[in-house]
């Protein structure tokens, strides 16, 4: 058998993204990590950050993990707490500094809900003055709920089509502030 890229003659890189729940809960997450990139494989992770310490930043970076995208859900402790829990915020940075001081590229999603939607585009203009090392984040991913199973038995999944249209707006909107502001 031929395999589908084959027939193609595409060129892509295999890859994985390695996600959870919490992928730092696996107590071998970082040998996973290695063994995929061993055999030749991409690895990007997705994390909500709290766990990244000097330490197992410098192993990401040590076994070219391609990037590692953190989950924050607004600029501040009492915003991203609504999702992630106390304390998360500060975590979650301090893991983005210690990805950053490791050299590796570092992402940031968030999923914006009824109750976190306004604050989202505070949280790209955070982000799009954070440097660490010399480096900053690449890139704010936002991604929406859809209304169905435990979203809309929490209530996060509500977040109207002009609601989250206010969201991608306001943060291209935080990005030019940042750019007029000299921000790179």
């Amino acid at each position: 058998l031929v395999a589908w890229a084959e027939i193609y003659d595409l060129a892509i890189s295999p890859s994985f993204s390695l996600t959870g729940g919490e992928p730092f809960l696996r107590d071998d997450f970082l040998d996973l990590v290695g063994a995929i990139r061993n055999r030749g494989y991409e690895v990007s992770v997705l994390t909500n950050g709290t766990m990244v310490d000097p330490a197992r930043a410098g192993r990401l970076a040590s076994l070219g993990v391609s990037a590692v995208q953190v989950s924050i859900e607004g600029p501040d402790e009492e915003t991203n707490a609504l999702l992630r829990g106390k304390g998360s915020f500060a975590a979650a940075m301090d893991g983005i500094r210690n990805l950053l001081r490791s050299g590796v590229r570092v992402g940031v999603s968030s999923t914006p809900t009824p109750q976190t939607a306004a604050r989202i585009p505070a949280l790209t203009r955070l982000l799009s003055g954070f440097r660490e090392n010399g480096r900053g984040i690449d890139y704010h991913h936002i991604i929406y709920v859809i209304d169905s199973g435990n979203a809309r038995a929490g209530g996060t999944g509500k977040l109207s089509a002009a609601a989250l249209i206010d969201v991608i707006t306001g943060c291209k909107e935080a990005l030019r502030a940042a750019k007029r502001e000299g921000v790179k």
